[in-house]
């Protein structure tokens, strides 16, 4: 199991929180994921997902994960 603390860039309310969580919640191999305005910490299988596919994840949902 690993964890991954991400920023993201243009999350603005609860919706984009909401949005974020949710594509996050759906993935294979994600155990957990705390989302807040502006940042995610994810709790991983990196032998199902990688940090490139949470960040594609992320970006499905609209928001653009900030190196």
């Amino acid at each position: 199991m690993s964890e991954i603390k991400l920023s993201i860039d243009g999350m603005s309310c609860q919706h984009c929180v909401k949005s974020v969580q949710q594509a996050l919640d759906n993935a294979d191999g994600v155990q957990n994921s705390q989302v807040a305005i502006g940042s995610v910490t994810i709790q991983y299988d990196e032998l199902k997902v990688d940090k490139t596919a949470l960040a594609v994840l992320i970006q499905s949902a609209g928001f653009k994960v900030v190196e």
